[in-house]
C-alpha cells in the first residue's frame, strides 16, 4: 500500500517502486546477517544489491554518447539524483554518502577551452565491496584547480598505482599558433606520468592542431608498458607508442576537426592507424573517426594488418575507407558498420571498392530507403537510406548514409546510389532480402538501370510498396517475355505487406499482384508462395468495408496459380518474417528508421550498466 501510495504522490512508476522494495527488503536480510556476525554492515551487503541500488539513479544520455559509451562511465549531470534513493532508508543514505572507496578513476578537467568556466578535479571511486562486480562509478569532486599543486602531486603518489581508469583532457593553448621549430606539443599533463601498475581503462580527450603536421606518436607515463583493456583517444593527435599487451581489446579513435571530406588538417593520419592496430591485434572492438587518406605523394606502401579477433569495426567512412578495409584482414565473423552523415558524391566510388575487397558472399540483406515523410517535413531527410547484410559465416555489414545536415546533391542520385551498392559484393549474392522504407519503388523501378546482378534472391520481403505497377524489376523483360538475369529469376517465395488494407480484396493492387504472378508463371519463373501480411482491424488506416467474399475469391483466383498462400494480420512482426530475427541485432536497425537505431556498441547504456558522475560548478 506504501508503494502504490507513493507511486500516486511521486514520478516514480510502480515496477519501480517494487525494485526498491524488494531491494529494501534483501538489504534488511543484510543488516540482521551482518549485526549476528557483528561485521560492518556496508561489508556484509552483496555487491549485486549495491550495484542495483545505485542501478535506480537515472542514466543521462549526452551527445556524444555513441563514443563515451564503449568506454564509460561518464556523468551524473546532476548530484541531487542521488538524493530519492538516499532517502529510501539510513542504510542507503549510507551507501551513498559514507562507503569506504577504493580510488579507481580519476579525469583531470583543470584546463577547458574558456578560461572562465572552472572545472574541478574529478575523482571517480568504487565502493571496496563492488571492486570488479559491475561499472558502478560514484563521483567526488576534489576543488583542486591547480594541477601542480601538492594536493594533485600527492594524490598520485599515493594511488597512482593503484588507478584503473583514467580520464584526461588536454588541450594546446593556441590552436592557430605553430610551435617554434622542433618543438613537440605542450608537456603532457602530470596526470599520464605516474606509474600505471593497475590502470586497466584510459580516456584522452584534447583538440588537435590545425596544421597538417600536428600528428607526432609519443611514449605516456614514461613509455611504461600498459596492461589496458580499453583506450578512447578523443581528438588527440597522437598514438601512444607504449608497449600495449595483448589485454587490449577496445579502441576509440575518435577526430571531430576536419574538413567535410575528411581530408582536412588534423585528421588521423591512415599509416599511422595502420602502424598502431598492427602491435594490438587482440583488439575485438574498434570505432573509428575522422581518418586521412594516404597522399599520392606518399610512395611508402602502407602495412597490411591481420586482426583475428576483431568482432565489430564501425568507421565513419571518408575517401580513406579503401585504404583502411584493403589494408585490413578482418575474420568472417567480424560485424562491420560503415556510416556517413555528409553527402560527398566522390566518397561513393571508394565506398563500392572498399565493400568489395571484402571479398565476403551476403546472404540476407536489408534495405531502408527513404524515412517517413509525415515524421520528417524537411526535404532533407528523405536522402537517407540502410542497408546490412550478413555472410555464411554470421559476419557482417551495415552501412548508413544521410544528407540530413547537407541535403540533396544535385550531382549525386541517391536511389541510383542504392542501387549500384547493391550490385556489389557481398549485397550481389544474396539469398533473401527485405525491402522497406518510403522510397522502396525506386529500386523496384525498371526506369533506372537494374540492380544486376541480385540473381541469387529466392524470398524477397517488400514492406512499403503501393503497387507492383512500378515493380518493374520483378515483371518479366517487356521486350522478350522472358525472365532475365535482372528481374530476379530465382524468386520463389514472396512476401508483400499492404500498405493500408485489412485484406488483400480491399487494395487496387490486388489486380497488379496476379498479373504478376501470372506473368512470371507464363515466363517459366513461378512464385510458390506468397505471403500477404495485413494491418490488424485496430489499425487506424485499416478499412471498415471487408468484404469476405471478395477476400476468398481473390485468394482462391492466387492458389490457382499453384501458389500456397496465406494472409495474416502483421506477419512481418513473427519470428520467420521478421528481419530483426533474422539478420543479427548489430546489424539491424529495429525501429526502421535508421537516424534512430539502438547504437552499435558495448558497454552501452543497458539493464547491467550503470553511469555516475558528479556534476561541474
Amino acid at each position: 500500500m506504501k508503494v502504490e501510495r507513493a507511486h500516486e504522490d511521486g514520478d516514480l512508476s510502480v515496477d519501480k517502486l517494487y525494485d526498491i522494495l524488494d531491494l529494501v527488503q534483501v538489504a534488511c536480510y543484510g543488516i540482521r546477517s551482518a549485526i549476528n556476525a557483528r561485521a560492518s554492515i556496508n561489508s556484509m551487503l552483496p555487491p549485486d544489491l549495491i550495484i542495483n541500488i545505485f542501478g535506480l539513479v537515472p542514466c543521462y544520455i549526452f551527445d556524444d554518447d555513441d563514443i563515451q559509451a564503449p568506454c564509460g562511465p561518464y556523468s551524473l549531470k546532476d548530484t541531487r539524483a542521488l538524493l530519492p534513493i538516499a532517502l529510501v532508508c539510513k542504510l542507503w543514505r549510507s551507501l551513498v554518502f559514507n562507503t569506504p572507496t577504493l580510488w579507481t578513476s580519476l579525469s583531470d578537467a583543470t584546463r577547458t577551452l574558456a578560461k572562465y568556466i572552472r572545472g574541478p578535479l574529478q575523482i571517480s571511486r568504487l565502493p571496496i565491496t563492488c571492486v570488479g562486480a559491475g561499472p558502478l562509478y560514484v563521483g567526488a569532486e576534489v576543488r583542486d584547480l591547480n594541477s601542480q599543486s601538492a594536493m594533485t602531486s600527492a594524490f598520485f603518489e599515493e594511488h597512482g598505482d593503484r588507478i584503473e581508469e583514467l580520464h584526461v583532457r588536454l588541450r594546446i593553448e593556441q590552436l592557430n599558433a605553430a610551435l617554434p621549430a622542433g618543438e613537440d606539443e605542450e608537456p603532457l599533463h602530470p596526470t599520464i606520468s605516474f606509474s600505471p601498475a593497475s590502470l586497466r581503462r584510459l580516456s584522452m580527450y584534447g583538440f588537435v592542431r590545425n596544421d597538417g603536421d600536428g600528428w607526432r606518436d609519443r611514449s605516456l607515463f614514461g613509455g611504461s608498458h600498459l596492461n589496458l583493456s580499453s583506450l578512447l583517444m578523443w581528438n588527440i593527435p597522437f598514438f601512444p607508442t607504449n608497449v600495449i599487451r595483448p589485454s587490449l581489446t577496445r579502441l576509440i579513435v575518435y577526430n571531430v576537426s576536419v574538413l567535410r571530406n575528411c581530408e582536412g588538417r588534423g585528421a588521423i593520419p591512415v599509416r599511422n592507424l595502420l602502424r598502431f592496430l598492427s602491435g594490438n591485434v587482440a583488439l575485438e572492438l574498434v570505432y573509428l573517426h575522422g581518418i586521412a587518406a594516404a597522399q599520392d605523394t606518399d610512395l611508402e606502401p602502407l602495412p597490411v594488418v591481420s586482426m583475428p579477433c576483431l568482432r565489430k569495426l564501425s568507421i565513419t567512412f571518408s575517401q580513406s575507407i579503401y585504404q583502411v578495409l584493403s589494408h585490413l584482414r578482418l575474420p568472417d565473423t567480424c560485424l562491420v558498420r560503415l556510416r556517413e552523415d555528409r553527402m560527398v558524391s566522390l566518397l561513393y566510388g571508394a565506398l563500392e571498392s572498399a565493400i568489395a575487397f571484402l571479398g565476403w558472399e551476403g546472404t540476407k540483406a536489408h534495405v531502408v530507403l527513404g524515412v517517413d515523410p509525415e515524421r520528417y517535413q524537411d526535404e532533407r531527410h528523405r536522402e537517407s537510406a540502410s542497408l546490412q547484410v550478413i555472410n555464411r559465416a554470421a559476419g557482417g555489414l551495415r552501412i548508413d548514409l544521410t544528407g540530413r545536415f547537407l541535403g540533396p546533391i544535385p550531382d549525386l542520385d541517391f536511389s541510383q546510389l542504392i542501387r549500384s551498392l547493391l550490385s556489389t559484393r557481398p549485397f550481389a549474392t544474396v539469398e533473401e532480402l527485405w525491402l522497406s522504407g518510403w522510397r522502396v519503388a525506386e529500386l523496384l523501378s525498371g526506369r533506372r538501370s537494374p540492380i544486376s546482378p541480385l540473381s541469387e534472391v529466392t524470398t524477397l520481403h517488400v514492406l512499403n510498396l503501393e503497387s507492383f505497377d512500378r515493380a518493374e524489376m520483378l515483371w518479366p523483360n517487356p521486350a522478350s517475355g522472358e525472365i532475365t538475369m535482372d528481374n530476379l529469376p530465382k524468386l520463389s517465395c514472396l512476401h508483400y505487406r499492404l500498405p493500408h488494407s485489412e485484406h488483400p480484396s480491399e487494395h487496387p493492387s490486388d489486380n497488379k499482384l496476379l498479373a504478376l504472378l501470372e506473368a512470371r508463371a507464363r515466363a517459366n519463373h513461378p512464385v510458390s508462395r506468397l505471403f500477404i501480411s495485413t494491418r490488424p482491424p485496430s489499425s487506424k488506416r485499416s478499412s471498415t468495408d471487408y468484404d469476405p467474399e471478395r477476400g476468398a475469391t481473390i485468394i482462391g483466383m492466387l492458389r490457382a496459380f499453384g501458389v500456397e498462400v496465406e494472409v495474416g494480420e502483421d506477419l512481418h512482426d513473427r519470428p520467420e518474417f521478421a528481419w530483426w530475427n533474422v539478420v543479427p541485432h548489430e546489424c539491424t536497425a529495429k525501429e526502421g528508421v535508421h537516424m534512430w537505431w539502438p547504437l552499435w556498441v558495448e558497454g552501452g547504456i543497458s539493464a547491467d550498466s550503470w553511469y555516475l558522475f558528479t556534476s561541474w560548478p
